[in-house]
């Protein structure tokens, strides 16, 4: 093993459970109900009930499979999904809590549902509907309408609120990844997973599909490692270091924290806008005019279109003909008959109990 490789394994036994006296404990339940899986298995970790027994078995989990990261529908299997997207943050917050001393399950939850709110064609489709509606739908309150009032024929997953705290906070920290103090240390490092794994993969699907890079970018990300490996392994470290010697989940004062905020505002400004290879904002604002006026008294519209996963809303836009029976056999019109009778607020948390 290289000096360099034991110096860093030497950093991490330092700060190995130097933060489990934080690790968060409780959790609650909006509804206990008998037959929960809490109740089924009662001496199981209710976080990982919500992962296992919840989360990863929902539609919502399994439509991420048909949702694009960046790149809608590429040719390369390899580019990244937004499933392949949520194992990474799963993946990387997990390493962080198992160092830190932090309850894993309750990581792994909130890492498993933070994106399952997501529009289909991504965050050009949240810019986009806000000429649309009001207020707008974003994602990360969405994914915990979705948990609560959608899953499960509209009686929702009765995740523990931790959780769905934790999901509608992935996205904060957009300019400097500082934490909230109303943030538990688990969420705080799914914020920051989040934005480590979107930043190197999104950079290496660039790569992949040959899309000019600006020489800076190169650079820069080549100060993190060589590697996609190397480069996350790093951050990995550094958050884990940096959050040990702070007392708290903390990635906002090491080089490469700033070495990253760097890559970040080259890839909003560079690389991100040549990323879209559909006209998104035609298609978008097609088939929101039609579920407007085909499923429009039943739901609102931007929950049905928000159901639909990047596929069906691409297969759907290039139709000459759109009518009622475009919609049958996507998973939208699957749930739509359990949810019509419902008042959904997308812009809702609804976590007041």
């Amino acid at each position: 093993m290289e000096t360099q490789e034991l110096f860093v394994n030497k950093q991490i036994e330092d700060v190995y459970n130097s933060l489990a006296s934080q690790k968060t404990t409780s959790a609650h339940r909006r509804h206990k109900q008998e037959n929960d899986e809490d109740m089924l298995l009662p001496c199981i970790d209710p976080f990982l009930i919500d992962c296992e027994m919840k989360i990863v078995r929902s539609k919502a989990h399994r439509r991420l499979h048909g949702k694009a990261q960046v790149v809608t529908d590429p040719n390369n299997p390899h580019t990244f999904t937004r499933i392949s997207h949520t194992g990474d943050v799963v993946a990387i917050s997990s390493i962080i809590s198992a160092i830190l001393g932090l309850n894993i399950e309750f990581t792994k939850a909130i890492a498993l549902g933070h994106d399952i709110g997501h529009l289909p064609l991504g965050h050009p489709a949240e810019r986009i509907l806000r000429d649309f509606v009001n207020p707008p739908l974003k994602h990360e309150i969405f994914g915990v309408v979705i948990a609560q009032h959608i899953e499960h024929a509209g009686k929702g997953l009765n995740l523990n609120r931790e959780v769905l705290l934790g999901m509608s906070q992935h996205s904060r920290g957009k300019e400097r990844l500082e934490i909230d103090n109303g943030m538990t240390p688990e969420a705080a490092v799914v914020m920051i997973a989040d934005k480590l794994a979107y930043l190197t993969r999104d950079y290496e699907d660039a790569l992949r599909l040959g899309i000019p890079l600006p020489c800076n970018l190169t650079t820069i990300m080549q100060e993190l490692g060589k590697t996609g490996k190397e480069r996350v392994n790093r951050l990995i470290t550094d958050v884990c270091l940096e959050s040990a010697e702070r007392g708290h989940i903390s990635f906002c004062k090491c080089q490469s924290s700033i070495i990253l905020k760097s890559a970040r505002e080259y890839m909003y400004e560079s690389v991100y806008p040549t990323m879209d290879i559909h006209d998104s904002k035609s298609i978008i604002t097609r088939i929101y005019e039609f579920l407007r006026s085909v499923v429009g008294a039943k739901i609102h519209p931007v929950i049905a279109y928000a159901l639909l996963t990047d596929q069906e809303v691409i297969t759907l836009a290039y139709k000459h003909v759109l009518d009622v029976h475009c919609l049958l056999g996507t998973g939208m019109w699957e749930i739509l008959p359990t949810i019509q009778e419902k008042e959904i607020k997308w812009w809702d948390l609804d976590l007041d109990w």
